[in-house]
């Protein structure tokens, strides 16, 4: 079968990918030993070819990975990738096939090795074959016996969980990643994983270190704080332990009709989507944390979180976009730099910003008033930042999460930003201007009487 589509593209969502405009020919549903996927050709999916696994290139990115998407929709959207961390300079030159092991490998230049599906359980690979089947899973199976399943892709998802896949905990892997970017899609900065087969507590995650958001503990039949796993009636969640090193999250779909998909997003938010025929996009059934600022890190340091401002993310007044391009794509997470250095003395001096969430990472100061603070910040070159209400707090890193909530805000605290003294507007009626328009951009950005549906850290 020929058929036409055009380049692949990430579109506003960063889900919507279109596929190269070039001219593809799909093999069945298997490849079996000596058969092998190269440049244009494609695996189309078996019972009514709902899906496709071939070579593509994200974004405006030119290099190749071998994924899979769902071919029918009018946005073809990617669901896996195989060689996220290993992509190939160029497709025509690159096979996938069966190897000597019986293993699936992508070759590039048909000689050098980049990637296996590394089971030990294959045999003879003359009796082994490659299957994509109608949900989208990959498998690695016997000719002759479809239970003898050798490796599949939903044990191992890379940002999305189709229905059937299985979050895995076992060693190091059991995680969905973002993407690092539109146009790169090895793993990205958040991630989400099983923290606890005990209490099956899934976390997401900023870098591998850092949690942001958790969903309590699984009772039985639904997650504690994630309410949706449970009220939907679209979907059937599952928790399966099988002792300590083999346990995961599955789901189910109640109406076999229904396109869906929960997708580690590249803004850092677990989103479960669904596909509207009627609308020709895809349909957000619920997103955690619901508050995009509530992401740990979503604007990188020196910037303000506001939802409901002109752009999500700002830069501080003082500061601008680290990596430019990026920020103009969306892609915040490199944060603000200064445009004038410190002196790192008494040439320096202090914006206030009021109503503020409080950054993490603060030191505990020592000082009794707001002057022994501010000069406890002087006389450290690294700090960034102090607030002092009740106690002095200092920041001696880059100001991370930095959000307004509102000056009555019972959380809000009061922070004094350390700028270069020519940034800083010393005129009383200048600086009262200069703070208007601070707070004109984090307007609307209050989280005052905010529900929250998961553990925000």
């Amino acid at each position: 079968m020929v058929y036409s589509k055009t380049k692949l593209s990430l579109l506003l969502s960063f889900f919507l990918l279109l596929l190269p405009s070039e001219t593809f020919t799909s093999f069945a549903a298997t490849i079996g030993p000596g058969e092998s996927i190269t440049g244009n050709r494609t695996l189309t999916s078996s019972g009514g070819g709902v899906f496709e696994l071939g070579f593509f290139t994200p974004g405006a990115s030119r290099k190749y990975y071998l994924g899979i998407w769902y071919r029918k929709l009018s946005e073809p959207t990617l669901v896996w990738v195989a060689n996220r961390e290993a992509p190939l300079p160029d497709d025509d030159s690159s096979a996938v096939r069966i190897g000597e092991d019986g293993n699936l490998v992508i070759l590039r230049r048909s000689k050098v090795p980049v990637w296996s599906t590394n089971s030990s359980s294959t045999t003879n690979p003359n009796s082994t074959i490659v299957e994509l089947l109608h949900s989208g899973n990959l498998v690695l199976r016997d000719r002759s016996n479809p239970d003898a399943v050798f490796w599949q892709s939903f044990d191992h998802p890379t940002d999305t969980l189709l229905p059937g896949g299985r979050l895995r905990f076992s060693g190091d892997s059991g995680t969905l990643a973002s993407w690092r970017s539109s146009d790169d899609p090895a793993p990205g900065p958040f991630s989400l994983r099983l923290d606890d087969y005990t209490n099956a507590q899934y976390s997401l995650v900023w870098n591998g270190t850092r949690t942001y958001c958790t969903s309590g503990i699984w009772s039985g039949q639904i997650v504690e704080i994630f309410p949706e796993m449970h009220s939907n009636s679209l979907y059937n969640y599952s928790f399966v332990a099988r002792g300590e090193e083999d346990y995961y999250l599955t789901y189910s779909v109640q109406n076999s009709t229904i396109i869906t998909r929960l997708t580690m997003d590249i803004t850092g938010q677990l989103k479960q989507l669904v596909w509207s025929e009627r609308k020709g996009k895809w349909d957000l059934a619920w997103s955690q944390p619901r508050e995009q600022c509530d992401v740990y890190s979503l604007c990188g340091s020196f910037s303000i979180c506001n939802e409901k401002g002109p752009s999500t993310c700002s830069c501080l007044q003082g500061f601008q976009p680290r990596f430019l391009p990026d920020w103009n794509s969306r892609d915040w997470s490199g944060g603000c730099k200064r445009k004038t250095a410190l002196s790192c003395g008494r040439g320096d001096a202090f914006r206030v910003l009021t109503g503020m969430k409080s950054p993490p990472n603060g030191r505990p100061s020592r000082a009794k008033s707001r002057e022994e603070c501010e000069s406890d910040c002087r006389s450290s070159c690294s700090c960034s930042a102090f607030s002092f209400l009740v106690g002095c707090f200092i920041w001696e890193t880059d100001l991370q999460n930095l959000q307004y909530l509102s000056d009555d805000d019972p959380r809000a605290v009061v922070i004094n930003l350390r700028l270069a003294k020519s940034e800083v507007i010393e005129s009383t009626s200048s600086s009262s201007t200069t703070r208007r328009r601070n707070r004109g951009l984090l307007v609307g950005a209050t989280h005052k009487g905010k529900k929250k549906t998961c553990y925000t850290l």
